[in-house]
């Protein structure tokens, strides 16, 4: 597209000032489209992503059912703890209690020290802790919900480089690159 990014690195808590401000163009990193159309241009989704619950290789956790007595951590400002707060998703299933931590690695360190039953967040992340002991770990057989994510821009910009970039994603799916 002829851009040469500069990344920036922020808290989640700052993404929306820092969008508002000017100080960055867009926010493009894990960030949700689900339930966040209307909130700003998007371009994307890009990449469609399970969320899902890990727990420990002797749970018992196999459907959302079963969460009724678990305490669940995630990251705070996250889609995720939106679902389990019930802020997106009236089907979100009834939890013991939801911890909310600085980051997904905080949350998956405070679940294996026993501070929660499971820690929730996209599958691929998750893996990033779990792939080198997959035989600790236990994934609930179905996702949460499934998270479209996308790059978002100001809800006053202009859609000519959502566009462009929303063009350019398919090219990549065309061509097998993405």
């Amino acid at each position: 597209m002829g851009y040469k990014p500069v990344f920036v690195k922020s808290t989640w808590e700052k993404l929306d000032s820092l969008l508002e401000s000017g100080k960055i163009d867009c926010i493009w990193g894990r960030f949700v489209m689900n339930g966040r159309l209307d909130n700003y241009v998007w371009a994307g989704p890009y990449l469609k992503s399970p969320v899902v619950l890990c727990t420990r290789a002797d749970s018992n956790l196999q459907t959302l059912n079963d969460m009724k007595n678990m305490t669940v951590a995630t990251f705070v400002n996250s889609y995720t703890e939106s679902y389990f707060l019930g802020e997106t998703d009236e089907e979100a299933p009834d939890i013991k209690a939801l911890y909310t931590y600085s980051s997904l690695d905080d949350a998956f360190a405070a679940f294996n020290k026993g501070y929660a039953d499971a820690v929730a967040g996209h599958k691929n992340g998750l893996e990033q802790y779990t792939n080198s002991t997959p035989e600790d770990y236990h994934y609930m057989t179905s996702p949460l919900y499934v998270a479209q994510l996308g790059v978002a821009f100001p809800p006053s910009s202009d859609t000519s480089v959502a566009n462009a970039l929303d063009a350019v994603f398919d090219a990549m799916y065309e061509d097998g690159f993405m």
